[in-house]
């Protein structure tokens, strides 16, 4: 990405972002980080258009006394991504094991509380209820309480009053729509009275000093792919009130790239049918009263099913799908390797790695896997040969092998934009278009202005039929080159064998194209 001197123009524009960047963070807990930054300057820019406000101090000083301008201005920063039975495997594991679970340690006239923590326009709550209600039917209101929270209020709005468009519905079976939502035309439904019945919502901001009583009690929370928002801190802060609601015997679950962002000495995780979830144990947590723990050993409320079951503690966390984040290294120690210069020497890891890299460029991929090993071997926390050594798989076809090789680049940073943007690359390849979709967005979490990844994005739009999306992301790729310039975002990738220029014509002819083909209207 080119950079240029920054003028006293751009420095005042700077030192604003960062009162904006606080002021969000101190608020909501929600970390922008620097690639984030220009995001975060086009939202205020739009907003202060639509306000017709001149001075960005001014439109500040209304942020901070104005909630709703201020909740407006957060909206758009956050990506309300989600739409019925997303990732259908959790869905799958909560009816079919963990609820019969819970069910069969219930005690007589109790309920099932199970809260979304970061619901949303409310998909995945009624999601839950829809699911109840195919095994319990109406006897679901009697035996289940759901709760759905969010931060975002003009969110919660569409939740409550639970209309959605086609754009929710994405592989969803045409019957369970006849069932459980009313066609309002226009591809607008609505969900059914009964559904809506088990789902009650709140405006919840995750950071609150104290959450209402009504969440206490709690024996499933969902909490996925939220707290990518957050700083690590307020990772760990939000994650330990999360805990504080469950029961004994309680359930918390994250998506499978948030599991091992949790790292306390007294958690262990559960795998049951390959998923990891965190299962609350015992009576204490250091800091807290009264509120259980997380530890290896058996739910209190009731044994699971041992059959695909395996329990494991902090101390042996089972292989690539769960490990614990990387302790900073100790330079100071012995050699490990006739290599074990470079663990010292970052500079003799660069220099390697950039030997490696001119291997990759005149295709002598023997030479660069085994110089990568011998840097990883003696520097495993250089991350970047990782997700080297995983485009050279690659680019050999071999994509079961490469992308271990991600996840661990992954694992080492979680705000790595390479491991996520290589493994989509990866899913792309490997025929899995929900998987490249996920990882790619998770890319623009941390970056939005990767254009790379809107391009993939809009292709994969493009294949699936889904026009409007298609244009959507090619938009914002022709915006954020002509924004940022046209060098190849990030670390240079021997992967990538086309210019900025040449996707800037290829985005104005597919919008073309694919306007083209759309009937009037459409």
């Amino acid at each position: 990405m080119r950079s240029h001197p920054k003028t006293s123009v751009q420095k005042k524009t700077t030192f604003k972002l960062k009162l904006f960047q606080d002021l969000i963070s101190e608020k909501t807990g929600i970390y922008i980080n620097q690639n984030q930054l220009p995001k975060l300057e086009f939202a205020i820019q739009e907003q202060m258009l639509k306000r017709n406000i001149q001075s960005a101090d001014t439109y500040f000083k209304n942020l901070i006394l104005d909630s709703e301008e201020f909740y407006l201005l957060v909206e758009r920063l956050t990506v309300n991504e989600t739409y019925f039975l997303r990732e259908p495997v959790y869905m799958e594991l909560f009816s079919r094991r963990l609820i019969p679970e819970l069910l069969s340690g219930r005690r007589e006239n109790d309920t099932i509380k199970i809260i979304s923590a970061g619901c949303s326009t409310g998909p995945e709550p009624y999601s839950l209820g829809m699911i109840l209600m195919e095994t319990y039917g109406s006897n679901s209101l009697n035996l289940f309480s759901i709760i759905g929270f969010d931060i975002d209020q003009y969110a919660l709005l569409q939740a409550r009053e639970g209309i959605y468009g086609k754009y929710y519905f994405r592989n969803f079976n045409p019957d369970l729509k006849k069932q459980y939502f009313q066609s309002l035309g226009k591809n607008r439904y609505k969900i059914k009275a009964h559904v809506q019945e088990m789902v009650k919502f709140l405006h919840l901001n995750l950071l609150a000093n104290e959450y209402p009583p009504i969440l206490q009690g709690a024996d499933i929370i969902f909490y996925r792919n939220v707290s990518i928002y957050f700083a690590p801190d307020k990772q760990q802060l939000v994650f330990l009130k999360l805990l504080d609601l469950l029961n004994p015997g309680g359930y918390l679950i994250t998506s499978a790239t948030e599991v091992y962002r949790y790292d306390f000495n007294f958690i262990s995780s559960k795998e049951i049918d390959g998923i990891f979830v965190f299962c609350k144990t015992g009576d204490q947590i250091p800091g807290k009263k009264n509120t259980g723990s997380f530890q290896s050993g058996k739910p209190s409320k009731q044994k699971p099913d041992s059959k695909g079951l395996k329990i494991h503690s902090r101390k042996t966390p089972p292989k690539k799908a769960f490990s614990q984040l990387p302790k900073k290294r100790d330079e100071t120690k012995g050699s490990i390797s006739k290599d074990s210069k470079l663990k010292q020497s970052p500079l003799d890891a660069e220099t390697l790695f950039q030997e490696a890299s001119t291997c990759v460029q005149t295709k002598k991929y023997d030479r660069a896997l085994k110089l990568l090993d011998n840097l990883l071997t003696a520097t495993p926390d250089f991350i970047k040969a990782w997700t080297l050594k995983a485009a050279i798989l690659m680019n050999q076809n071999n994509l079961a092998g490469a992308i271990p090789f991600c996840i661990k680049a992954i694992e080492k940073d979680p705000l790595f934009f390479e491991g996520y943007f290589l493994a989509g690359l990866i899913a792309m390849l490997d025929d899995d278009p929900l998987e490249a979709i996920k990882r790619f967005q998770e890319s623009l979490y941390i970056d939005p202005s990767s254009w790379l990844s809107h391009f993939y994005l809009a292709e994969i739009h493009r294949s699936k039929g889904d026009a409007k999306k298609a244009v959507l992301e090619y938009r914002r790729v022709i915006y954020y080159i002509e924004k940022d310039g046209t060098d190849i975002p990030g670390p240079a990738l021997p992967y990538i064998s086309f210019t900025a220029d040449q996707i800037r014509h290829l985005c104005d002819h597919n919008i073309a194209q694919l306007k083209s083909s759309q009937p009037p209207g459409g």
